[in-house]
């Protein structure tokens, strides 16, 4: 922290820092995949209260990013396009942010967002251990976690669509 700010800086990793990393990652994931989602019941953008409960019986898509996150930036069109697929469909599409409305409605003045944004998400993100944005989950209709997709890919779309299609068709 410098002057209020936040100050991060980005040094290029050694093979050995990117190995711990990516084995750090992964335990991330098989931690999460085949658990179920930490319940929650928080309020969207749109004033909607949002319960992990209350969206058993759908798929459920969830984004976790901030505003000033570039590569969360970077895959919107991409996110906004799946989601777009999925309209009539039984999935939900949540992005939790820890940001507070009034930063993010300004934020998507510019940038459109297709989910259902969470703002002021803060406390859930860190009871979920979140420490890299993006990261995507995919729940399944009886609220496990299936798949944790974690930082920018850019066949994105394609991987979350793999995974919501597989998990519409299974019974539950």
């Amino acid at each position: 922290n410098a002057d209020g700010k936040q100050i991060i800086t980005i040094i290029p990793a050694s093979d050995k820092e990117l190995a711990e990393r990516n084995a750090a990652l992964e335990a991330f994931k098989k931690n999460l995949i085949g658990k179920p989602l930490t319940p929650f019941k928080i309020p969207g953008l749109d004033y909607k209260v949002w319960e992990s409960d209350q969206l058993r019986g759908r798929v459920l898509v969830m984004n976790f990013w901030f505003t000033t996150c570039s590569p969360c930036i970077r895959e919107m069109p991409v996110l906004n396009e799946l989601a777009a697929g999925y309209s009539v469909k039984n999935v939900i599409f949540l992005a939790p942010a820890p940001e507070k409305a009034i930063q993010i409605r300004k934020f998507l003045k510019k940038n459109k967002f297709s989910y259902n944004i969470i703002p002021a998400a803060g406390d859930y993100i860190h009871a979920m251990q979140i420490q890299n944005f993006p990261t995507h989950f995919i729940i399944d209709k009886n609220g496990i976690i299936r798949q944790v997709f974690i930082g920018f890919a850019d066949d994105i779309k394609e991987k979350l669509k793999t995974e919501i299609d597989k998990l519409l068709k299974e019974r539950w």
